[in-house]
């Protein structure tokens, strides 16, 4: 089997399938981290790859969850189909694709303090656009197509650790941003829910400031 032929496989697949213009990708790209794929499109993905390669046969979806990196994902199914002699499936790798959060109730995110929480003087807009502005830096998305109704994980395909690194931008943007719960965190999911939920938690401390000057 020739595994460059599985290497140019996968790359038209996900390239079909993420959007991606198949010269931008490399093999050393993480599916999650640098290209968003959610571990329903990594589904898609092992699909039009058996089907393209019926001689790959034996594949394990637990191991194939622990594959990250484009590279790893060809040496596994070149493995698999009699091309390398030993798959490189990383052992040390304990981190498979994220569950998904918690579903929040059905009334919406119970914790989450709804805009009109936010103390006046707070400008939300400006909570939007660096949110907004942060995600498109994270992702990769152009901020004109970013809406508030996405969902973080569903919509851009957003893991636990990227999402980790937004809110970090987040707080470093705004440090008026005080008392954030990380399990709380945890549970929202749309764009709007996190301007929601930051807006509640900025601009206590500009108003407690004021009232020491008197």
């Amino acid at each position: 089997v020739d595994q460059s032929k599985i290497e140019s496989t996968l790359l038209s697949v996900i390239a079909e399938k993420t959007g991606y213009p198949a010269e931008m990708l490399e093999l050393g790209m993480d599916m999650e981290a640098d290209l968003g794929i959610d571990s329903i499109k990594r589904v898609e993905i092992f699909g039009a790859m058996t089907a393209a390669h019926p001689e790959v046969q034996g594949i394990n979806p637990q191991e194939l969850a622990e594959l990250r990196t484009l590279q790893q994902i060809v040496q596994y199914i070149s493995g698999k189909a009699g091309g390398t002699a030993s798959p490189s499936v990383p052992a040390a790798v304990v981190t498979p694709a994220a569950p998904p959060p918690p579903t929040p109730p059905a009334n919406g995110v119970s914790k989450t303090p709804p805009a009109t929480l936010a103390p006046a003087g707070v400008d939300q807009s400006k909570i939007e656009s660096t949110l907004l502005s942060v995600i498109a830096e994270k992702t990769g998305y152009p901020a004109e197509m970013l809406e508030l109704g996405m969902d973080m994980e569903a919509d851009l395909g957003i893991d636990s650790i990227k999402r980790v690194e937004i809110f970090g931008a987040m707080t470093a943007a705004h440090p008026e941003v005080q008392g954030i719960n990380p399990q709380e965190l945890a549970e929202l999911r749309t764009l709007q829910q996190i301007v929601q939920y930051i807006s509640g938690k900025a601009g206590a401390a500009p108003e407690v400031a004021e009232g020491k000057k008197q």
